[in-house]
């Protein structure tokens, strides 16, 4: 008769990570041969995979019968990341003329504020798009140190840190 064989649990994970397969069966384990995987001859080898992969898993009984089974790995895109970068140089130069927060596109609704070292708000945008340029009101804020709080839209982390403007450099 056939041996039992079971690949184990479909798996998610974000493109660049891991996962262990479970699998079980039979008295021998041969996963289908691929180079994500880190040993084909073991039943939970660690998986890889930079795009959806299924894993075929095919063991033997005691009286050499094989039987297979599958297991999917769904790869998602990695999670995207801010750099919030802390200088601004607003002179008309063509270089760090604004606020840039590289990875802004991927949050919709990026909120931030600007804070004085006395703590006065000096900036607020509830939807940022990398085009402050250190301006209050009408005139550009003085050289030094500021506080910001970046909040990516669709996530409920708080960035928070030191932006340093000088306007005349």
């Amino acid at each position: 008769s056939l041996p039992v064989v079971d690949a184990g649990t479909d798996a998610n994970i974000l493109q660049g990570d891991s996962v262990e397969l479970n699998g079980s069966g039979g008295v021998l384990a041969l996963w289908s041969a691929d180079s994500t995987l880190s040993d084909t001859t073991i039943y939970n080898p660690v998986a890889s995979p930079l795009e959806t992969t299924d894993y075929y898993l095919t063991v033997i009984s005691l009286d050499g019968c094989f039987n297979s089974d599958t297991v999917t790995v769904n790869v998602g895109p990695p999670i995207p990341t801010l750099d919030v970068k802390n200088l601004i140089t607003p002179n008309n130069d063509g270089f760090n003329d604004t606020w840039i927060i590289e990875g802004i596109e991927a949050f919709p609704n990026m909120a931030v504020k600007v804070y004085n070292i006395y703590g006065v708000l000096v900036f607020e945008d509830e939807d940022y798009k990398n085009d402050w340029g250190g301006i209050y009101g009408s005139k550009l804020l003085p050289n030094g140190t500021y506080l910001y709080i970046v909040m990516p839209g669709g996530t409920e982390d708080v960035l928070k840190g030191n932006l340093t403007i000088l306007g005349d450099e």
